[in-house]
């Protein structure tokens, strides 16, 4: 990442949750950032590339880029809905757009990340996506 120009100030911590059914999730913690991957992501040939992906969350987080910011998020859902309660589906629905707007500004990052790596990343993400 540092390599790259996207350094990552925090410090990261790496835990395994074998039940998690799906990649991974990152998750500020005290001063730093914890990066909980699937125990299946540990064994798929993907876990280097799903770090750097979650480590780009981190940086977008440090760097407050507005995709990552709580307080804009919030306020956009807000605009959006006001005071309407949503359906768990819809809360759901609605997380889910929030993370994959999020994921777009990541991977911008990531690829990058991956274009100055020897890892053969950009294929197999290729295949992935």
């Amino acid at each position: 990442m540092k390599k790259s120009g996207f350094e990552i100030r925090a410090n990261v911590e790496v835990s395994v949750d074998p039940e998690l059914p799906f990649m991974g999730y990152t998750m500020p913690r005290g001063t730093g950032f914890n990066i909980v991957v699937s125990g299946g992501s540990v064994g798929s040939g993907m876990l280097e590339g799903l770090l750097v992906h979650e480590m780009s969350h981190i940086y977008r987080i440090q760097s407050k880029h507005p995709s990552h910011s709580a307080v804009i998020l919030e306020e956009a859902v807000n605009n959006a809905v006001g005071k309407i309660a949503l359906q768990d589906y819809q809360q759901k629905i609605l997380f889910d757009l929030l993370n994959d707007i999020q994921d777009l500004y990541a991977d911008d990052i990531a690829f990058r990340v991956f274009r100055g790596s020897r890892a053969p990343l950009l294929k197999d993400a290729t295949e992935f996506l």
